[in-house]
């Protein structure tokens, strides 16, 4: 009886992990679409703006965007935010699968990037 319910148990678990729902990353891409240009002056704006408000926060370390790949993901990610394509969550999500160590300087720049 008792190795009926721990088979019944696995089967179960195994059921319930098969229907997991699978986590959508495609926005974490690095695709070569071109920022639309209407907006792109007020988003390089609000960007510039935020730059500037989070060097001020004692707390927030640089996240070290090295090649212009980086800084192209970066200003891509932070545009699908502040347009409001993707979610806070996924902007965090985003950022701190590449840059582990930079959770608080990605929370801190959505906050900013959609005031």
């Amino acid at each position: 009886m008792k190795n009926i319910s721990i088979l019944s148990i696995l089967i179960i678990s195994v059921f319930f992990a098969g229907c997991a729902p699978v986590l959508d990353t495609t926005y974490m891409g690095n695709n070569s679409e071109r920022l639309p240009t209407a907006k792109e002056k007020a988003f390089d704006e609000k960007l510039e703006q935020v730059a500037s408000i989070v060097k001020q926060d004692p707390n927030y370390k640089k996240i070290n965007l090295d090649t212009e790949l980086e800084k192209d993901w970066f200003k891509k990610i932070s545009y699908k935010l502040w347009d409001k394509q993707i979610t806070e969550t996924q902007f965090i999500e985003a950022g701190v699968t590449r840059y582990p160590s930079n959770y608080y300087e990605f929370a801190l720049i959505a906050k900013w990037l959609q005031k």
